[in-house]
C-alpha cells in the first residue's frame, strides 16, 4: 500500500474513460444526492423505504437483464462474442453500472410518490 497513489489511479481512469469521465462523476453525485434526499424525505414524513427499495431492486435486476446483453454493442465486439460463462458473467457486471443509476431513479420517484401528500377526494 506504499505504492497507491490516487492520482495515478485518477490519471488511468481519466485516460480509459476519456471526455465521459467528468459528465460520469457529476452524473453519479447528482444521483447520490437524488437518493438521499429521498431517504430523508421518507424518513421526516415516518414513511418505511421497504417499498422504494423493493422497487427500485426489481427495476435494477430487470435492467441489468436487458443491458447485458447490450454490453457486446457498447464495447465494439460483434454480438456474437458472448461465448461462455465468463463472458456472460462479465456482461452483467459491466451492465450493472447503468442499472444502478437506473435504479436510484426509481427509487427517488417511488420514495416521492410515497411521500406525496393525498389530496382528499372533492366531494
Amino acid at each position: 500500500m506504499r505504492d497507491f497513489d490516487p492520482l495515478a489511479i485518477l490519471s488511468i481512469v481519466e485516460e480509459s474513460m476519456g471526455i465521459l469521465l467528468w459528465p460520469a462523476a457529476v452524473l453519479a453525485a447528482a444521483l447520490l444526492a437524488g437518493v438521499l434526499w429521498a431517504a430523508i424525505r421518507l424518513r421526516r414524513s415516518g414513511r418505511p423505504a421497504r417499498r422504494p427499495l423493493a422497487v427500485a431492486v426489481v427495476a435494477a435486476l430487470a435492467a441489468t437483464a436487458g443491458l447485458a446483453f447490450a454490453v457486446p454493442a457498447w464495447t465494439l465486439a460483434g454480438v456474437d462474442a458472448l461465448n461462455g460463462p465468463v463472458d456472460y458473467l462479465f456482461a452483467v457486471l459491466m451492465a450493472l453500472a447503468p442499472a444502478a443509476g437506473i435504479a436510484a431513479l426509481v427509487f427517488v420517484a417511488a420514495a416521492l410518490r410515497c411521500t406525496a401528500r393525498r389530496r382528499p377526494a372533492a366531494s
